[in-house]
């Protein structure tokens, strides 16, 4: 549940994010205005009283504690992986579809980051530009991941598309066959003209969240490819900026732009369903 509010406060605008932050630290703001009030009617050492309760209560707050506790987890683990920690947060949030290609997604990268640091040296040297190139990868594959669910979540009630037909299948026979005086006819004809601009959204929306799924896979076999590649790669003499590299490389580029493509089908399908 905590991991979820952290989630929301970063998915939220900046200006509504402070705001919250705000309020919530507000008891914080208020015992260290009396401390210094206190401190200067009475003793000065109760300011340094009021910093310690002020900063107690700012540790409190489970965003704040998140914040400095993942800070402090970077500091001290020499295996910790922030894409590791992107799927620990998003995991609670997903449903089985989604999580089950997230979940493969994640397994190929650990494959590939164990393959590069087995194989120390002159390997993870000429590898030194893909890894990263890779783990930006893996971000924007948990971001594509995020935003598909949350969409999916908000479109549920649009899935019925076999209910919709019916309906206007009814107001259709109604129309037709019905012998209603002319104004009870017309908010029939309305009605029917607004289920089928609903029925074309819904079909639009369902297509939009097939081809992203379909996207989603396609993906994750590319990555599969990419990873095998490196696997070939590790056992064979190679150089930076060699062609083998660099195919690997613009592979990872390609990904990229392919999901970058995908939010962008995304934000249509949000701007349709709005629309």
């Amino acid at each position: 549940m905590r991991q979820v509010e952290v989630q929301e406060l970063e998915n939220w605008p900046d200006e509504k994010a402070f705001l919250s932050l705000f309020l919530s630290l507000k008891w914080a703001l208020i015992v260290l205005c009396i401390s210094i009030i206190t401190s200067i009617l009475v003793k000065p050492w109760f300011v340094f009283f009021g910093l310690l309760l002020a900063v107690a209560l700012v540790l409190s707050d489970t965003r704040i504690s998140s914040f400095f506790l993942k800070r402090l987890t970077r500091l001290l683990d020499s295996e910790y992986d922030e894409i590791e920690e992107m799927f620990t947060e998003i995991r609670p949030q997903l449903g089985d579809q989604y999580l089950h290609l997230l979940s493969q997604a994640i397994e190929i990268y650990r494959e590939i980051r164990l393959a590069i640091r087995d194989r120390r040296g002159a390997f993870t040297e000429s590898f030194g530009d893909v890894l990263p190139a890779i783990q930006a990868l893996m971000e924007k594959i948990v971001h594509l991941t995020r935003k598909a669910q949350h969409i999916d979540n908000g479109l549920r009630c649009h899935d019925d598309l076999d209910r919709t037909r019916m309906v206007l299948e009814h107001y259709q026979q109604k129309i037709a066959q019905d012998r209603a005086d002319d104004f009870i006819k017309s908010e029939w004809i309305r009605t029917r003209d607004s289920l089928i601009k609903q029925l074309k959204s819904q079909e639009e929306i369902l297509r939009g969240k097939e081809y992203v799924q379909s996207k989603l896979t396609n993906i994750i076999t590319s990555l599969r490819e990419v990873h095998l590649s490196i696997i070939r790669l590790s056992f064979s003499e190679i150089h930076d900026g060699s062609d083998d590299l660099s195919t690997v490389f613009q592979t990872v580029m390609n990904l990229s732009e392919a999901i970058d493509d995908t939010v962008e089908t995304l934000d249509k399908i949000t701007y349709h369903r709005v629309a």
